[in-house]
């Protein structure tokens, strides 16, 4: 049970304040009580001196009806600057009521004691509603044992007359107790009303109005209007500007599944209709127990996309409450991209200066020459050095891949011998920390480059570190490198052939008199078990990126569709024993060795190719 905020016993409000308003609304009942008894006195008062003129009853009486009727006509006119005074003109209005009802019965001006005695009881019970609750247990109280002692009906033959004027005044006196109950009850039901009004008035966010529907005139009408709504377009009360609203604003994209009534119709599909419309739909839709959607997009008459929610209240009347925000969709779109976009600068310029700071603290000790046994602090760090550059390196590309494209203008002139000897170091280096042997192999034939060597060395290291992982301890990792004329050497393989992007070839210089070459790269090494899907752990083949997926990976692929003609390695697993736990892993890709004779529309069309196919 709600806690009530009066007292059941007292009837009197908890919160002063709050007792104050009650008073003062009931005052103003009060006085338009106070004004349709006076003038119902005065009508009255000048029947009856008209009536004593005609028939000459004296200059007596015809005075004091005549004073009495000029007085009731006074106080009907200054009614309402007498009401703060009501709760003592009401009280003694219904004291000289009873006075001058058991006067008239004691004289017997020849009325029938039933009829007088009803419209006293008439009286009486509307004038003590309008008393306060201390005054109605005083008179409710007092009244009967008076009226009974100036009657004389105390005697053991009028008994059934006493235990009826108890058993009636009881029953008035609860009938004024559920009266005042109900009142007070009302009053504060209203105050809260009000209060939540008040709040979603003012605190809702979105733009909120509720209408109702009217059948007798089928058009419909506002009920309520927030703050926000009624500042965004000024409707207020004006039924005009209700319809202009309703009839210019538009409900889109209606999907298959929010059709219902006449919607289903075929004009209305894919078509916009009016807010008005859709409105009438819903109220059938109702009316017939159909289910209906409560979500919509709308535009109005300036093309501002707004999302609308209608809920449908069926009571004494039809509601229709209507929620409009604007679509944060692509607010928030556009909000988080910025933020990702700042975010990602701010990582790219991170890992662009530490990757600088490491590649100078590299170079000089590297010029130092002292990478060899006798020094194997310094190796260490040199080897820790080029780890931590590479992987920066692998953030930077993967922070900003959509900004790579500008380091294929840096074109490095070199011999491929002079890169490969470079990294050797390195992979010996890291060969011994993983209880590992290294040897390289390639032709003496050097072959001049002229490519991006950051990303090849990039894609050099990141495929070695991860074979590291896969090898068996104390085996040997044999780098192979050859060169090769056909620019295409995996297209007679059906099952390679699939995986290729043949249209990178339509991109690619190919006139005769080109010196363009192709590098096979080559790693072989030992593993103690075949593993499926072996390619997948260093180039990436999904469409989309997954949260547990190695950014290596997606690096990975991502340098090789600007180095080779194949977004992918190759790897061949062979058994070397029964017990298939010796298996020999090739893996081989390829670079180009000229960059420069590769067209630019090829780097367009990478630049716009998703990277993962």
């Amino acid at each position: 049970m709600k806690v009530l905020p009066f007292s059941l016993l007292t009837l009197q409000f908890h919160n002063t304040s709050l007792e104050e308003n009650y008073q003062k609304q009931i005052q103003e009942q009060k006085l338009t009580y106070f004004r349709f008894l006076i003038s119902f006195v005065i009508l009255i008062t000048f029947v009856g001196l008209f009536k004593s003129l005609i028939e000459q009853w004296g200059t007596f009486l015809i005075l004091s009806l005549a004073v009495q009727t000029v007085l009731y006509l006074l106080a009907l006119i200054f009614s309402r600057k007498i009401s703060p005074y009501f709760k003592y003109i009401l009280p003694s209005l219904y004291v000289a009521q009873y006075t001058y009802f058991i006067i008239g019965a004691l004289n017997n001006l020849l009325q029938p004691h039933y009829v007088y005695g009803f419209i006293g009881g008439i009286y009486s019970c509307c004038m003590l509603n309008y008393l306060s609750v201390k005054m109605k247990i005083l008179i409710l109280s007092s009244s009967v044992w008076i009226m009974l002692g100036i009657f004389e009906i105390y005697s053991l033959a009028n008994l059934n007359y006493i235990f009826l004027a108890i058993a009636a005044t009881g029953i008035q006196a609860f009938y004024a107790y559920v009266y005042e109950y109900i009142m007070r009850l009302n009053f504060s039901q209203g105050v809260i009303i009000n209060y939540q009004n008040d709040l979603l008035f003012q605190c809702s966010k979105q733009q909120m109005l509720i209408l109702s529907f009217n059948n007798k005139k089928t058009f419909f009408e506002l009920d309520f209007v927030n703050q926000k709504f009624e500042l965004n377009q000024k409707i207020e009360n004006d039924q005009t500007k209700l319809k202009e609203f309703l009839r210019n604003n538009f409900i889109i994209n209606l999907d298959n599944d929010q059709m219902f009534g006449s919607l289903r119709i075929q004009k209305f599909a894919n078509k916009q209709i009016t807010l008005e419309d859709l409105l009438f739909e819903i109220y059938r839709a109702a009316k017939q127990d159909e289910q209906c959607f409560n979500q919509y997009e709308m535009i109005d008459q300036h093309n501002s996309q707004k999302e609308i929610q209608i809920q449908t209240i069926n009571g004494l009347k039809t509601l229709f409450i209507i929620i409009i925000s604007d679509n944060n969709n692509k607010i928030q779109i556009e909000k988080y991209e910025k933020q990702i976009k700042i975010i990602n600068n701010q990582s790219i310029n991170f890992s662009f200066q530490v990757g600088q700071k490491l590649q100078t603290i590299y170079k000089l000790i590297y010029e130092l020459e002292i990478y060899n046994q006798e020094n194997p602090t310094l190796n260490k760090i040199k080897g820790i050095l080029q780890y931590i550059l590479n992987e920066t390196k692998n953030q930077l590309v993967f922070f900003s891949q959509n900004k790579s494209p500008q380091l294929l203008q840096k074109i490095d002139h070199c011999l491929l011998s002079s890169l490969i000897i470079a990294l050797k170091p390195y992979f010996l280096y890291q060969c011994q920390q993983q209880q590992k042997y290294f040897e390289l192999l390639f032709d003496n034939e050097d072959v001049q480059m002229q490519i991006n060597t950051k990303q090849f060395t990039q894609i050099l290291i990141n495929i070695f570190n991860k074979i590291l992982l896969y090898a068996k301890s104390n085996s040997t990792i044999l780098f192979s490198i050859t060169k090769d004329s056909n620019l295409n050497p995996q297209f007679d393989v059906k099952s390679l052939s699939k995986q290729s992007s043949k249209s990178k070839y339509d991109y690619l210089c190919s006139s005769s008199g080109n010196n363009q070459l192709l590098i096979n790269l080559n790693f072989t090494f030992l593993t103690n078990e075949k593993i499926s899907n072996f390619e997948n752990s260093f180039v990436n083949k999904k469409i989309d990126c997954m949260e547990d997926d190695d950014f290596i990976t997606i690096v990975n692929s991502y340098l090789l569709k600007q180095l080779s003609p194949y977004n992918n390695i190759f790897i061949t697993q062979e058994s070397r024993s029964k017990q298939k736990k010796n298996v020999k892993t090739t893996l081989t890709f390829y670079i180009y060795s000229d960059q420069t004779q590769i067209e630019q529309t090829y780097f367009k069309y990478i630049n716009q190719e998703n990277i993962l196919q």
